[in-house]
């Protein structure tokens, strides 16, 4: 990746300064990388020797650093990644050293807490949670932010999804069943992590295993995914060469990614994580990578603030609850948002459904004009953002 926000140096320097001021005041403090990205030489924290790791904090600490903290901002709480930097924490016996993971969730103290910390006797290091998405956006999308203007639109709704979730597999599913996706600005790649082929729709939709686009599609379970398989031919759907629609994730926006978020109605915010349940992996729902779920929201949720896009969350339960904690306003009644207390995943996503199905035959142009001192609202409220941690006072 060759973006600045995958650098270390932007984190270390930039981004870590704003959010956790008081890390880098402080000449005792050494920052790493946690992250999944290969950026620079740095690799990978997941892939790299465990022992490496350790070295590097023996080295820094006969250098006289004692608190070691792991940036993972980009991130939730993956599951891997927590047990790995558990195992080093554990192993390593330095007298007056103390270790600090730094993650996306803002939630990710007390989710830790609650997942493990409570069955061990002493805490091997400190979780400190951020809104670390809700900052960069404000901080690169809000320069595209625009008057918002009611009217009608030329679609009804836009909806980006770059790398394979299952509870992106799904809705699709639902939207093609409904005939919902032409009437959409509807991006699907497929991709893993880095790719943006439908390879990676290997990982979800093959019924058996294939490396070729051609051979997976013909697989692809027909009990599970008969609309998809019916539709193949159009599959990857692209929305253009575009940032968003590679790399949605990217602080930048060309003017046609701008077209999309102005001739649409609202936005489906497929997120990262979705899946809560306690469930046996399967096809379809089976992440990537296993992970706490928290109320991680991404880019995907932040960028249709910023542009002054109504949404709807296909996302944990209560996320929207979370929006509204940080001062943002949602859209009911406009949007019937009754789906966010839906903690059963199955039923929550068939409420989105039900719910995209329905404004889909409403009176959309009438609604432009009903939530527009909201969408006003919010990208006011993420402008004025000064603050990126829930409560400072709980990251001690």
């Amino acid at each position: 990746m060759n973006s600045l926000y995958y650098t270390l140096e932007y984190q270390r320097d930039t981004v870590i300064p704003d959010i956790f001021p008081e890390l880098l005041s402080n000449e005792l403090v050494h920052i790493g990388y946690g992250g999944l990205e290969e950026i620079n030489a740095i690799g990978n924290f997941l892939h790299t020797d465990e022992e490496l790791i350790v070295s590097e904090i023996v080295e820094q600490y006969n250098q006289g650093k004692r608190i070691f903290v792991y940036e993972c901002l980009r991130e939730g709480l993956v599951l891997p990644v927590m047990l790995k930097f558990f195992r080093i924490t554990t192993k390593i016996n330095l007298p007056d050293a103390s270790f600090i993971w730094l993650t996306g969730d803002p939630n990710g103290k007390k989710i830790v807490e609650d997942y493990w910390f409570k069955r061990i006797p002493k805490k091997p290091f400190q979780v400190w949670g951020a809104y670390y998405f809700e900052y960069l956006a404000h901080h690169t999308f809000l320069k595209y932010s625009k008057e918002y203007t009611p009217g009608p639109r030329e679609k009804t709704f836009l909806c980006y999804n770059n790398i394979l979730r299952p509870a992106r597999v799904e809705f699709l599913e639902q939207m093609l069943k409904h005939d919902l996706v032409k009437d959409s600005y509807y991006s699907f790649i497929g991709g893993s992590r880095g790719t943006t082929t439908t390879n990676g729709l290997l990982a979800i939709l093959a019924a058996k295993g294939t490396t070729t686009t051609n051979g997976l599609l013909d697989t692809i379970d027909t009990n599970l995914y008969p609309n998809i398989h019916n539709n193949k031919e159009i599959l990857p759907l692209i929305l253009g060469n575009t940032k968003a629609d590679d790399l949605p994730w990217s602080p930048e926006l060309e003017p046609e990614d701008y077209m999309f978020f102005e001739n649409s109605y609202f936005s489906v915010v497929t997120e990262t994580l979705y899946y809560q349940e306690n469930l046996t992996p399967n096809q379809l729902h089976a992440e990537h990578v296993p992970a706490l779920i928290g109320l991680f929201l991404t880019e995907k949720t932040y960028k249709p603030i910023a542009m002054k896009h109504p949404f709807i969350l296909l996302a944990p339960a209560h996320s929207l609850r979370m929006l509204r904690e940080r001062g943002y306003k949602t859209f009911s009644p406009f949007i019937d948002e009754s789906y966010d207390e839906i903690e059963n995943d199955t039923l929550r996503l068939q409420a989105v459904v039900e719910e995209v199905k329905r404004l889909s035959k409403s009176d959309l142009v009438e609604f432009t004009y009903q939530i527009k001192d909201i969408v006003e609202h919010n990208e006011k409220i993420l402008r004025n953002q000064t603050v990126f941690v829930p409560n400072k006072i709980k990251n001690q």
